[in-house]
Order: C-alpha cells, then structure tokens, then sequence
C-alpha cells in the first residue's frame, strides 16, 4: 500500500486482527499482514464510518447481488488459498475489490491479480477502491466470471467468492497443474461448504474445509441448474430425513460433519438403482455404521455428493467412502468431454 493512513483506522484494524486470531480464524503471518495494511474503511459504501468498517460484519453494497463479507470470513478463505509472493490469481466476483488488495499483498505484486465482476457499477466502483487505496495495477474486468478470464491463464490460484453449485469446464482449464481453486461450493440440503480443488492427471481432486458459510450466488452462463439439483437432491434428502430420524433415536449425534459423510453416504445409495426406494435409508445407514461412523474429516478425499456436474462433467466416484471428482478427458479434436459416467464406484 502507498497511500497514507489514518491511525485511528490502523488501530481499529489491529483490533479486529487481534480478535480474529484469538478466535482461530487469523493464523498465518502473511494473511495477518496482508489484512494489517489493507484499509479496509476504503472499500466500504459512504455513510459508513471506520468504526462500522472494522467489524466483523458483513456490509450491503447491492442487496441480493454482492456484499462485503466479514472479515473473519475473508481471513478463512485467504488461510485456505494458500497464495504466496509471485503467485498469478484469479479471483471471481470483485464486489468492491477489498479481497483483490488482499490477493494483491499476499501475491506481492497488484499486476499479478486478475478479478471479474458480473455488474458494471461494481466493477467501476472497485476500480476507484482500489487506486484510492494503492492497488490500482490490480486487473479489472467487467464479465462474465463463470468462464473465467482466458488471456491471463494459466492461474497459480484461482478464487471464488460467490456461492456456486456448478464449475465451467472453461474455468478449470486455466487452472495451473499444481494450482488450487478455492471456491464456497453449495450442496442442495446442507449449508455452503468451502471446496479446494486441484488438478490431478485427467481431473480434479476436491476437499470440503473451513465452516458453513453464505455467499451470495454464483451469477453467469455456467452456474448449474438448480433445477436438476433439486429434483435429484429430492430424493437423497428423503433418504437423509429417514436415515436421521434412526439415527436419533438409536442415540446417535449428527454433527455436521457426519451429517455430510451420512448425506455422501446416502446420496451413493439413492443414485443406485439396484436398491429399492424403501430400503435406501436402511442400506445408507448399514453402509454409515459399517463405515464406523465417520466424521468429515475420516471419510477420505471428499467431492461433490451428487453423481453430475453438467458444466464441467465433473463426476463423483466413490471407494471406501473416498469421494474424488473425476473431470473426463476431452475427445480427440477438441469438441467437449465424454458424457459424465453415473455409475458408483466400489
């Protein structure tokens, strides 16, 4: 940063990082830098005062389209990101560019930070924050984020801060092989989870960290099609109902981490057609004790519950309750991937 700064505001900032540590959402040395030198009181909407900035609040700038998200929110996803000095970033949904000065310091170098925003007014007015604030060599762009942005690829990280329920395949391509995409991913029943993605071979291995957390969501031509979740999330979540119902009363606790290795569990389940609807709750909850009962954290490499992604073709595939996204590999020719297989894996 090289515009000056008000101590009041420095002092608040250090407050709200101090409380953010104590809580466990600050760890590392480089987030807490990065969030002590960027003015965050410069990217909020006039009328708020440095005071409003410096809380751990989230902060309106378009209802239902985009807000600033609270801080300890913001440290969470920068934590998991992992960007280190010389990294190329791609960040989708610029709002009013506060994580992009963030991105900027961790990358070390604004030039390095490539960031779209859907809205026009948005995008002009992060644009403004942000060589108000110093971090005018962050590249802006008005578009359409769910494809991505081609001319910078490829990215050492990529990411999202809208809730999405699908990925381009577009946007996965200009991933770097060993980068990460670090992306608040939606599973219809269960609160928004933070997904990391990495490439692996002809895919892409994801694991679900971090808390519940809510976006906004995903705007663009690739945001999956919630109709197609709902209906098939309709059947997994009759299942999860039942299964629950048993669960509780053999004394069982649900946490939610066991509540999304059961909802993994039940999903294989109710995708195989081999077990009739009236005993897929006794077969997913047979399949969860055998299972010993997992927490998130023992069920292995975890990926999207549901058998289709149709945008990317992102698949999920199951081995002894490791689940792995599998992205099939493109036809001779270009043209687009192969059909995402249903099938469960044993």
């Amino acid at each position: 940063m090289n515009v000056p700064d008000s101590p009041v505001a420095a002092g608040l900032r250090a407050r709200l990082a101090d409380q953010l540590k104590r809580a466990g959402y600050l760890r590392s040395p480089a987030v807490e830098e990065a969030f002590l030198a960027v003015p965050r009181h410069l990217f909020v909407p006039a009328g708020f005062t440095p005071e409003e900035a410096y809380r751990d609040e989230v902060i309106p700038l378009i209802p239902g389209l985009a807000t600033l998200s609270q801080p300890s929110i913001v440290v969470l996803m920068l934590e998991e990101a992992e960007v280190r000095r010389g990294m190329k970033v791609l960040e989708i949904g610029t709002a009013s560019g506060y994580n992009a000065a963030l991105l900027a310091e961790l990358a070390g170098d604004p030039s390095l930070v490539y960031t779209i925003e859907i809205d026009p007014r948005l995008a002009a007015q992060a644009r403004r924050n942000l060589e108000a604030a110093g971090y005018g060599e962050v590249n802006v762009r008005t578009g359409d984020g769910t494809r991505g942005w081609p001319d910078g690829a490829p990215y050492d990280r990529v990411v999202v801060t809208a809730e999405a329920t699908d990925l381009s395949r577009e946007l996965l391509g200009q991933l770097d092989p060993d980068g990460l995409l670090l992306t608040p991913f939606a599973i219809p029943g269960l609160p928004a989870l933070l997904l990391r993605l990495r490439p692996k071979g002809a895919g892409a291995v994801g694991t679900f960290v971090g808390i519940p957390v809510a976006f906004v969501p995903l705007q663009g031509e690739y945001t999956g099609d919630s109709r197609r979740w709902e209906a098939k999330s309709r059947r997994v979540q009759r299942v999860i109902a039942e299964v629950e119902d048993e669960a509780w009363s053999e004394g069982v606790a649900l946490s939610l981490d066991r509540r999304l290795a059961l909802y993994l569990v039940a999903a294989a389940v109710a995708e195989k057609e081999a077990v009739p609807p009236d005993e897929q709750p006794r077969e997913a909850w047979r399949r969860y004790i055998e299972a010993g009962e997992p927490e998130l954290a023992d069920v292995g490499v975890l990926a999207l519950p549901l058998a289709e992604c149709p945008n990317s073709g992102l698949v999920l595939r199951r081995r002894d309750y490791a689940f792995r996204l599998d992205l099939p590999r493109e036809r001779n020719g270009g043209g687009g991937g192969e059909s995402p297989r249903r099938e469960v894996v044993r």
